[in-house]
């Protein structure tokens, strides 16, 4: 699913009276971590009262409904938002587009027993999302999610060039031979991961491994990614061979 731009996502008369806050979720996260969640169709986003959220560190404000939540997100700073893949008030992917046209806040997409709900799912990882997380969610698990994202943002992106390749995670910026390419953002973080493997090769499982620790996604669905980074790298640069090498049954690396 290729991410469409600014003027494609946006649908007549949504998000009008959410003001645009310029950097609005791109400094340190404060503690204790601010999670803003929205409950699904189905029963509530997190397994236990938000008090017990707080003895773990987060301050969870949930809605019962996206439309409040997005309101909510034009005047707070929080350090993630939870978004089920059902919920009232606006259409997932809708929602999903519009807080990454608003902010640099993470989404942690969770997972309803919907059976549409995991393709809505790797539709939203294109286009941002950072993680994906069975509802209900409990404490520990919200808790470490929130961490890993929260204290990313700021610190761990790192540029680097391999070949004709430049990439600047904290930009969010993939260069190739000074052409832009336009990843999303699990196809960023897969390039990332085999920028910081090579020259040494990273198999199918280890990028899910890395990728999603709680084995959300499936090889399957990482054999589609790493196709659709080897196009785009491709197309910027059509005179160059394919930058991503394939290790027949054993996995991907760059090639030197």
């Amino acid at each position: 699913m290729t991410p469409r731009s600014a003027d494609q996502r946006r649908r007549p008369g949504f998000g009008a009276g959410i003001a645009r806050r310029p950097g609005f979720g791109a400094g340190i996260a404060r503690w204790p971590y601010r999670v803003v969640a929205v409950d699904a169709t189905t029963g509530p986003a997190c397994s236990a009262p938000a008090q017990s959220f707080l003895d773990v560190g987060v301050e969870l404000t949930c809605f019962a409904d996206g439309t409040a939540a997005l309101l909510c997100l034009s005047n707070e700073d929080p350090a993630a938002v939870l978004a089920p893949t059902e919920m009232r008030g606006v259409d997932f992917i809708c929602f999903i587009e519009t807080v990454i046209e608003l902010s640099a806040v993470p989404i942690l997409v969770g997972l309803t027993r919907d059976p549409s709900g995991q393709q809505r799912a790797y539709a939203a990882l294109d286009l941002g999302a950072r993680a994906l997380v069975a509802l209900p969610v409990g404490c520990d698990e919200l808790s470490a999610l929130t961490q890993q994202f929260a204290t990313r943002r700021p610190s761990s992106a790192t540029a680097g060039a391999h070949q004709h390749i430049t990439l600047d995670a904290q930009a969010h910026r993939v260069e190739v031979a000074g052409t832009a390419v336009n990843l999303s953002s699990i196809e960023l973080a897969t390039l990332r991961v085999l920028f910081d493997a090579a020259p040494n090769l990273v198999s199918k499982e280890e990028l899910v491994e890395i990728l999603s620790p709680e084995r959300r996604l499936t090889v399957a669905y990482m054999t589609r990614v790493i196709s659709r980074i080897r196009y785009k790298l491709g197309a910027a640069a059509p005179d160059q061979p394919h930058f991503i090498e394939t290790v027949q049954s054993l996995g991907y690396r760059l090639r030197n």
